[in-house]
C-alpha cells in the first residue's frame, strides 16, 4: 500500500508527498469539473433560445429548433448527471427542460419519463433540504422549485394520451404521476 501514492504521483509528473496527494489531485481535477459545470450551462442556455426560436418560427423551422434544442438540453443532462449528484437542482432543471422539449416534439411517453424523473428528483432534493437546521431554505426551495407534476399530469389526462409500449393503461399511468 505505501508504495501506491509516490509511484503515482511519479506519473503524473511530481513528486507528491502522500500526505498531500489527495489534495493535489483534487486542485487537478477541479478544473475539470468547473469546465463540465460551465459547459452543461451553456448547453442548458443555449437549449432554451432554440426553444425560443421555435415559438416564433414556421413549422419546418421550428422542427429545426426542437431539434436542435432536444440535441443540446440531453447533453446538458448527461454532463449534470455525471458531474452532480442526482438531486442536484441542475440536474432538476435539465430533466423538466428535457420532459418540455419531448412534449413540444410530440414524443409523450418520453417528456412523461423526464417529467416524472424531474419531480422525483425534486422532491428528494426537498426531502434532503428540509432535515437540515435551516428551515428558511428548505421552505424557499419548496416554493420555488422546479417541477414536472403539472406536465407529467397534463400529459396522462389528455385523451388522446396513448402509452405506445403498451405497459402502462392511463389510469396505471396517472396513479404512477401521481405515486411520485
Amino acid at each position: 500500500m505505501r508504495l501506491r501514492a509516490p509511484v503515482f504521483a511519479l506519473a503524473i509528473g511530481t513528486a507528491i508527498p502522500a500526505a498531500g496527494l489527495a489534495t493535489a489531485l483534487l486542485s487537478a481535477v477541479s478544473p475539470t469539473l468547473a469546465h463540465a459545470e460551465s459547459t452543461a450551462d451553456w448547453l442548458f442556455g443555449r437549449a432554451n433560445n432554440y426553444l425560443r426560436q421555435a415559438a416564433s418560427a414556421s413549422a419546418d423551422s421550428a422542427r429545426r429548433a426542437l431539434a436542435a434544442a432536444d440535441s443540446d438540453a440531453r447533453r446538458a443532462l448527461e454532463i449534470r448527471t455525471g458531474e452532480s449528484y442526482p438531486y442536484h437542482p441542475d440536474v432538476v432543471a435539465s430533466l423538466i427542460q428535457c420532459a418540455g422539449i419531448a412534449h413540444a416534439r410530440g414524443n409523450e411517453l418520453a417528456a412523461l419519463n423526464y417529467a416524472v424523473r424531474g419531480e422525483r428528483a425534486a422532491i428528494e432534493r426537498f426531502r434532503m433540504l428540509a432535515w437540515m437546521p435551516d428551515e428558511p431554505t428548505a421552505l424557499a426551495y419548496a416554493a420555488t422549485r422546479p417541477t414536472g407534476l403539472d406536465l407529467a399530469l397534463s400529459i396522462v389526462v389528455n385523451a388522446s394520451y396513448v402509452d405506445p409500449t403498451h405497459k402502462e393503461s392511463r389510469s396505471s399511468s396517472i396513479a404512477r404521476v401521481w405515486h411520485e
